[in-house]
């Protein structure tokens, strides 16, 4: 679950505190994702082993829009002969 102001229930699945302070994933904020607020440090590195399986999808989702890599050659590297 996410939420975008603050006095929201934490993103922690059973904590049933309320976010005081905009503690947000930085791996959420840097894919782009839309924050994920957690009441504070203790449940954000409880929950961050099954949070952290969203930056996975959604980096996967990411490269998929993205079309090819950039990064791949169709032709050998110079100096490399094609057999």
């Amino acid at each position: 679950p996410t939420m975008s102001a603050m006095g929201g229930a934490c993103a922690s699945p059973g904590c049933t505190n309320v976010v005081e302070k905009r503690l947000a994933c930085p791996k959420c904020v840097e894919l782009g994702l839309p924050p994920t607020y957690f009441c504070g440090q203790a449940c954000f590195r409880a929950n961050y082993k099954n949070h952290k399986g969203i930056h996975k999808i959604a980096a996967q989702v990411l490269a998929a829009s993205q079309g090819p890599s950039l990064k791949h050659r169709k032709t050998p590297p110079d100096g490399v002969t094609h057999p």
